[in-house]
């Protein structure tokens, strides 16, 4: 699988994490995609919660697999993040997100531009925004 890509953008304080093109195939694909990011996070941010912004673009979830992910996603999230907010313009995956995220009870924040999920991000720093709960 090809493998994930983790940047830190120190100055806006967000972690972006591209998992365009991916399509983990294996619960152990999975889990190490995530141990992956988890690493990448630790180096980066220092175990210090981040904005992250995650890019959907091309990615592919075989059905049998979206429990596992879903699990990773909730692990992750819970640690990782003050809010996580995700992007692509594919309708197919934007729908696949928003449902996994109605099972692991966390809010979907999936929106078909970076530039909107950047937006909904600076909103949440400044305040201007708010999500709803999961």
């Amino acid at each position: 699988m090809k493998a994930v890509r983790v940047e830190y953008d120190e100055k806006l304080g967000i972690l972006e994490v591209s998992l365009a093109h991916l399509a983990p195939s294996s619960v152990a694909d999975i889990e190490d995609l995530f141990q992956d990011i988890r690493s990448r996070w630790r180096v980066l941010c220092g175990d210090k919660k981040v904005y992250v912004l995650i890019d959907y673009t091309g990615f592919v979830l075989a059905r049998a697999m979206q429990e596992a992910f879903g699990l990773q996603v909730r692990k992750i999230t819970t640690d990782v993040a003050i809010a996580a907010v995700r992007y692509t313009d594919d309708l197919t995956v934007r729908t696949q997100m928003r449902a996994l995220a109605i099972k692991i009870h966390r809010p979907s924040n999936i929106y078909s531009t970076r530039e909107e999920a950047l937006g909904v991000i600076r909103g949440l720093k400044d305040r201007s925004v708010a999500l709803e709960a999961g």
